[in-house]
């Protein structure tokens, strides 16, 4: 039988076209709301270059302007910048020996949903299964939101080697005894 779901649309890409709009939007993820002054303060790119790299941040909707906390200054006011928390989710996921900790987070990191899954079976395909599980329930979760879900990160203890865009081999572990265990089917494992 033959699958009739849509394809997936293609993921959205973050507008950072440039090194200077990566740097930008983290300098304002970590330290803002800022003003375009004090970002060009604190990454050392020149007034015109951030108001160049705000520009496509704001377009996309990752930044939002504060106009009603605009900071007197000579001239016009400065509108300080900040990350629209609400723009995206990710989710994480934490494999330890015994269970598998989810969250799901906003753009800005803070935990909007988190979910505990005992690991009763150690094998690295029933770890796997209860992985897409806990994915799978966040995802239902992230559907409240009505914001896309961007990325997914996996932690996992141990020396992990990545030979491939889509493959991981798991070299030792700290506490889950699997050792040497490739993971190449780990991402189609959560669709």
């Amino acid at each position: 039988m033959q699958s009739t779901s849509p394809p997936a649309s293609p993921p959205e890409a973050f507008p950072a076209q440039t090194p200077a709009v990566a740097e930008i939007f983290t300098t304002v993820l970590s330290h803002g709301p800022l003003t375009r002054s004090e970002v060009a303060e604190r990454t050392g790119l020149s007034a015109a270059a951030v108001t160049k790299a705000v520009r496509p941040l704001i377009g996309a909707g990752y930044l939002v302007e504060d106009a009603d906390d605009a900071r007197r200054a000579l001239g016009r006011p400065a509108n300080p910048v900040r990350v629209d928390a609400g723009r995206a989710l990710f989710i994480g996921i934490k494999a330890t020996g015994d269970e598998l900790i989810g969250v799901l987070t906003d753009l800005c990191c803070r935990i909007r949903v988190a979910r505990h899954l005992p690991l009763t079976d150690p094998a690295p395909g029933a770890v796997l299964a209860r992985l897409s599980e806990l994915v799978r329930e966040l995802l239902t979760e992230a559907e409240g939101f009505g914001v896309p879900v961007l990325g997914l990160g996996l932690a996992v203890s141990g020396d992990v080697d990545r030979t491939e865009e889509s493959s991981a081999t798991r070299r030792s572990s700290g506490g889950a005894t699997w050792p040497s265990v490739s993971s190449p089917a780990a991402p189609r494992a959560c669709r």
